[in-house]
């Protein structure tokens, strides 16, 4: 069981059949919503303001344990945070993006008080950023650094990918990792 909880906090060897057997989607289907939510064509449109989203409910994981375990693995403690939505560019070698093609993002002030709530809750050493695109628009970007240095809610970051931007606000903060 251990070899396998590892195996989900690592993205490189996770294998969706892994950690969902077929019983487990049968009765997650059968979850009021979830089937129509899961059918839903990709037509529909998008939740405009992410802000209005609530906070990922991480109380309903053991957080002490997979944080102990993320640290176990690479060394350090990280948690992830999604500051958008939806990629607009439709490169042919990229599959789908994950939220669709319309980019929404949250506000800088709504990513920069979660990062604050993290920081303090967990006191994670990295936070990862999971969107489908990092740093659109720049003048985001540089507000984001703002918000975050005012509620003293910065953290060390990573994206999903390595970053080929060097006039991000806050690199200095990511280099150092």
């Amino acid at each position: 069981a251990l070899a396998r909880d590892l195996d989900l906090l690592d993205p490189r060897r996770v294998h969706r059949e892994d950690a969902l057997d077929a019983d487990a989607v049968g009765h997650l289907a059968d979850a009021e919503g979830l089937a129509q939510a899961a059918a839903a064509s990709p037509d529909d449109h998008p939740l405009e303001n992410l802000d209005a989203l609530p906070p990922p409910a991480r109380d309903l994981i053991d957080m002490d344990r997979y944080l102990h375990l993320w640290q176990e693995i690479n060394g350090y403690t990280s948690l992830t945070i999604s500051t958008a939505r939806g990629c607009p560019y439709g490169c042919e070698w990229c599959q789908d993006a994950v939220h669709g093609a319309e980019f929404r993002q949250r506000s800088p002030e709504s990513v920069a008080a979660e990062m604050k709530l993290l920081k303090e809750t967990y006191q994670i050493d990295r936070l990862r950023v999971i969107d489908d695109v990092d740093g659109i628009p720049r003048d985001w970007l540089e507000e984001w650094a703002a918000a975050t240095e005012a509620l003293d809610a910065v953290i060390p970051f990573e994206a999903l990918n390595e970053l080929e931007r060097k006039d991000i606000p806050l690199l200095d903060v990511q280099d150092c990792l």
